[in-house]
């Protein structure tokens, strides 16, 4: 999950000795450019206890806020590979639109860009 939403594992360092002494320290942090939600923090730092008996069940997880009061989309477009896509709440729920606010373009794959940033990962972290 961090990996995910972060773009890097959590432990990485300049080289494997650097990153297995980070994994045996449980060193790691958010960096403070990328915004993420109170519940994702959350959820990370529980799945990332030193301790197996303290990590949460897979119960736990599944039911956590972060997971299970989230909008999530319908799909995400090919054009997200190399854009982060704008996301609106249509009548079918989250999707993805192109530059000319034109969701059923991103579904059928006539977009080819988005025109959003990455900050815009923030809408779904509330």
């Amino acid at each position: 999950l961090y990996t995910i939403l972060i773009g890097k594992p959590p432990y990485e360092a300049k080289d494997v000795k650097a990153t297995y002494q980070r994994i045996l320290k449980n060193e790691y942090s958010f960096p403070a450019h990328i915004p993420l939600s109170e519940t994702a923090i959350d959820l990370i730092q529980s799945m990332l206890q030193t301790n197996p008996h303290e990590r949460p069940s897979l119960e736990y997880i599944s039911s956590h806020p972060f997971l299970s009061s989230r909008n999530i989309p319908i799909s995400i477009p090919i054009s997200a590979m190399h854009f982060a896509p704008t996301w609106v709440q249509t009548s079918l729920g989250i999707q993805a639109v192109d530059e000319n606010n034109d969701a059923a373009s991103v579904r059928s794959g006539k977009s080819t860009k988005s025109h959003s940033s990455w900050g815009s990962r923030a809408s779904f972290n509330r």
